[in-house]
């Protein structure tokens, strides 16, 4: 399942909050910059349309309070807006193990991450909560030094 849909080239802003700190990209006319300062249209092409494509592993559950999941303090936040406003996925916590992904033991807010590790996105807020591998999830920390 698509986390978000979007056209790639309608997007005009790009916003990441992690670990790698906040990472502001805003388009205009053609060219792209991050923080304010010129960044490569090819690296943020790039990001963007990898982006497009990313899917969950399944759907975790329809609904439920947020509590537990790990969206109070996310790992990654990550917004991008285009011509239809804003999208936001929000990465909570590891999972716990299943049979599917097996491994470590404890609550979904545990810091120690199962042999097979996802974690809980929702998208947009108030939406799904799907699991999605940590490993792509890794991929969308960019520090700022990845788009110049």
């Amino acid at each position: 399942r698509t986390l978000l849909r979007f056209d790639p080239a309608a997007v005009s802003a790009v916003e990441i909050r992690g670990a790698s700190g906040r990472v502001s990209l805003a388009k205009s006319s053609a060219a792209w910059t991050v923080n304010g300062l010129p960044a490569s249209t090819t690296a943020v092409e790039n990001f963007v349309n990898s982006f497009s494509g990313a899917w969950a592993d399944e759907v975790a559950l329809g609904s439920a309070p947020p509590a537990g999941f790990g969206f109070d303090k996310p790992r990654v936040v990550l917004t991008i807006t285009d011509s239809l406003g804003p999208h936001e996925l929000r990465v909570g916590a590891f999972s716990p193990p299943t049979a599917k992904t097996g491994g470590a033991t404890g609550p979904p807010d545990d810091p120690s991450p199962p042999a097979v590790t996802r974690r809980y996105v929702r998208a947009p807020p108030g939406g799904l909560f799907f699991l999605v591998s940590d490993a792509a999830i890794q991929t969308w920390d960019k520090p700022v030094q990845s788009f110049r």
